[in-house]
């Protein structure tokens, strides 16, 4: 399965399709799908007030997405995310990662970062 098929698995998620009519769509399983939306393997898990970016932080709330699932749909590594998302990292957050979350979130760049809380 490709990125951007777990991503449009994900969109249709959101969207209210259920796992057996996202799984019918791409000829496979409802727990296939399952797997790829909820992150089974959850390893990194943070209070959503840790995220200093209020865009992202608040897209996750709404749709009840877990650092490691939005990881997963969008191909990155859930601690790299974690680290970028919570400003433990002395570089920053790469454009390629935000290219990345914006692009499964759907918001603009100023919706996500345009500030950040200390």
């Amino acid at each position: 399965m490709t990125k951007d098929q777990k991503i449009e698995m994900f969109s249709l998620r959101l969207e209210g399709k259920t796992f057996e009519e996202i799984a019918t769509r791409f000829g496979c399983i409802r727990q296939y799908v399952h797997q790829v939306i909820s992150g089974k393997d959850k390893k990194v898990a943070i209070k959503v007030d840790q995220i200093i970016f209020p865009g992202i932080r608040n897209w996750m709330v709404e749709n009840h997405t877990r650092i490691a699932a939005l990881a997963r749909v969008a191909g990155l590594s859930p601690s790299c995310l974690y680290t970028s998302l919570t400003a433990k990292s002395n570089g920053g957050m790469n454009m390629e990662t935000c290219r990345r979350l914006l692009s499964v979130t759907g918001l603009t760049f100023e919706e996500a970062f345009g500030t950040c809380d200390p």
